[in-house]
């Protein structure tokens, strides 16, 4: 016998508080970073446009005076430029239109960027061709593709409580085991 069949829950709930103490420590202190993510990159072939969604991830900061630009590889970049604001963003009166600066570059001015909000960058493009993203902003900013740091800061609530149902599983897989006699000595 292992482990006396009275400590085994003791087990179960020191080890679930140390996980769910380490992911809400380590949610904090990655949520305190001033963190947008690049939620999707994508070519659109029906628009012949390629479309970046991007996340405020972080839990405080909103962001103002924020320019994204869109350089290409190549000269591509075709017609009128779009932004597409999700709540609580809304565009104001600062908001510039977005531009084509050169065939190379495609500029997005934003006048504030909400935590938890959403903004999808649209640039028309003559064809396929990769393309990069880059910031200027008054505050430091991270930019980050979708990651393991990125999810546990978007879903913590969602992480601690699949920590209690699998916490409230092995519980109940021990009182069956304690039903069904496993832990005891007879043979």
């Amino acid at each position: 016998m292992l482990l006396k069949t009275d400590k085994i829950p003791y087990l179960f709930t020191v080890l679930l508080a140390m996980f769910a103490w380490t992911t809400n420590q380590l949610s904090l202190e990655l949520g305190k970073s001033p963190t947008i993510e690049i939620s999707s990159k994508k070519y659109i072939k029906d628009t012949k446009s390629i479309e970046y969604l991007l996340t405020n991830i972080s839990n405080s900061v909103v962001y103002k005076d924020i320019v994204f630009s869109v350089k290409l590889e190549i000269d591509a970049c075709n017609g009128t430029p779009r932004i597409e604001l999700g709540p609580p963003n809304m565009k104001g009166i600062e908001t510039e239109k977005s531009t084509c600066e050169n065939k190379k570059t495609a500029s997005f001015h934003l006048a504030q960027f909400h935590p938890g909000s959403k903004v999808k960058l649209v640039t028309p493009v003559d064809l396929t061709v990769n393309s990069e993203l880059y910031v200027r902003s008054n505050t430091a900013v991270r930019i980050i593709e979708f990651s393991v740091e990125s999810f546990v800061i978007k879903y913590k609530v969602l992480l601690l409580a699949w920590l209690f149902g699998f916490w409230l599983f092995l519980i109940g897989i021990y009182l069956i085991a304690v039903n069904k006699g496993w832990f005891t000595d007879e043979k």
